[in-house]
């Protein structure tokens, strides 16, 4: 946490759970490698990484905690693999150049944050990818909202410049 010299991480195999704030403000953090034994990224795991320009969510991170990437200004791409079935309230907030978004094809549906946060107060009425300015986006299966506050935001609230929806068969 806080760790503002530190640009890249190699995270072993043994981890299973990126924890709260664990690489919260690491802002030149340019590249992070995440085993396939991690399995949840935690509430503001990498937020306020403003030099993180990619990173690749295994397919067997199940959770993505609030703000967990919030404020990573360099991001321009995420894909969600199929195993994610779930992403908290302003996880991908303030990512002003997150461009492009794939949920991938899957069966089970994914719930996106909206309203609320669960437990953290400090993100309350924003969703999931508000404030970022995504113009594609491939949708591969169900959404499902967490609707917990009557006048929560949309998880893609303000802000987008969508130009393609792609609506995959699930």
């Amino acid at each position: 946490n806080g760790c503002k010299n530190l640009t890249s991480i190699t995270i072993p195999n043994s981890v299973i759970n990126l924890g709260d704030n664990v690489f919260n403000g690491c802002k030149n953090l340019t590249s992070i490698t995440i085993p396939n034994s991690v399995t949840s990224i935690g509430y503001k795991a990498f937020s306020g990484c403003k030099n993180l320009t990619s990173i690749t969510i295994p397919n067997s991170v199940t959770s993505i905690d609030d703000n967990a990437f919030y404020g990573c200004t360099s991001l321009v791409n995420i894909t969600i693999p199929n195993s994610v079935m779930s992403i908290g309230v302003g996880a991908f907030y303030d990512c002003t150049s997150l461009k492009n978004l794939c949920i991938e094809d899957g069966n089970q549906k994914l719930v996106l944050g909206c309203g609320v946060n669960s437990g953290h107060s400090s993100s309350s009425g924003l969703g999931s990818f508000n404030w970022s300015p995504l113009e594609t986006i491939y949708l591969g299966r169900n959404l499902e909202y967490n609707t917990s506050q009557q006048y929560g935001y949309s998880p893609f609230y303000n802000k987008t410049k969508l130009t393609s929806v792609v609506i995959g068969d699930g």
